[in-house]
């Protein structure tokens, strides 16, 4: 084991995304293991993250945060649940520096693998690395580097440069049991974090949007579903609302997309918002919707407008 430098800088958030059972717990889980033999630190076992099972859940709906460090600086992983609403609502709530899409190897993209990178595209998460998973269960390379070609497609499709993007591949569960056949294990996850370390930069030094003064914007937003907290009746199309930013509280109103009459519980949606009074926020800025003093919405400026 090498030692770990006293040189750990501020932690970096980073999220893993991927369709259902492509092995995204299990890779969380496979990091903290690497960097604890790697580097030091302390492994997680996989029943500790693992939300589903503890759970007993077809579908957790909570996120489990794993956090570890490199030899360069200390990562917050969060693991996601699949559900695109949920996922796509922690996405909104929490600024992220990077996120890890998980593909198995054998499955290919699916459907979850598109809709997640749209939401990182969306809430402005500004890298994204690839983890092929389950490779150790393909025999034909050839199937293997098709798969690669698609995920790349796919990264391209959301405006991610899928050419230059790192692409790592390996075996999860290997490297959780500290194993590693044709350096798919240990040494795939090693990788990774060494990917992680040159490739994501420190949160002080990223570039960032600065904040302007404006009082129209479109927003990205999830509306909270009766079961989260939120309304049990449609938002109409021209709602009045009570919105909180970082930078304070305001109201307004917002106006749906043309043809669409009102907002569901549980839809997301693009939304123009009018504010009484200007408010600071950049583009990512997150910002809650409020009503009878519960949050109902949540949602990230996509852009201001004026």
């Amino acid at each position: 084991m090498t030692d770990r430098s006293d040189n750990v800088d501020a932690s970096v958030n980073v999220v893993v995304l991927g369709h259902v059972d492509h092995g995204k717990t299990m890779l969380a889980t496979a990091i903290s293991r690497v960097c604890a033999e790697v580097y030091g630190g302390e492994a997680v076992d996989f029943s500790t993250v693992d939300t589903a099972a503890a759970q007993k859940e077809p579908v957790p709906f909570e996120a489990a945060v794993v956090e570890c460090d490199s030899n360069k600086r200390r990562y917050a992983l969060t693991d996601f649940p699949s559900h695109g609403d949920l996922t796509k609502a922690m996405l909104q709530r929490d600024p992220y520096d990077a996120a890890i899409l998980v593909v198995s190897a054998a499955d290919g993209p699916m459907p979850q693998s598109s809709e997640h990178v749209l939401f990182a595209h969306q809430t402005g998460i500004p890298h994204i690395l690839v983890f092929l998973n389950k490779a150790d269960l393909v025999d034909d390379g050839e199937l293997v580097d098709a798969v690669e070609l698609e995920v790349r497609d796919l990264l391209a499709t959301y405006d991610y440069p899928g050419d230059r993007c790192t692409v790592i591949v390996g075996s999860a569960r290997q490297a959780s049991e500290g194993v590693d056949h044709n350096e798919m294990g240990i040494s795939a996850v090693r990788k990774l974090v060494e990917a992680l370390d040159t490739e994501v930069p420190d949160r002080a030094a990223q570039s960032r949007p600065q904040p302007a003064v404006a009082s129209r914007f479109i927003g990205e937003v999830y509306l909270l579903s009766a079961e989260e907290g939120g309304r049990t009746t449609p938002l109409p199309a021209d709602p009045s609302l009570q919105l909180a930013f970082p930078a304070g509280d305001g109201a307004g109103t917002g106006e749906l997309p043309q043809g669409l009459s009102s907002a569901m519980p549980g839809d997301n949606f693009q939304m123009t918002i009018t504010l009484s009074r200007p408010v600071a926020m950049a583009q990512g800025t997150r910002f809650q919707i409020r009503e009878d003093g519960r949050t109902i919405g949540i949602g990230v400026v996509a852009k201001a407008l004026d």
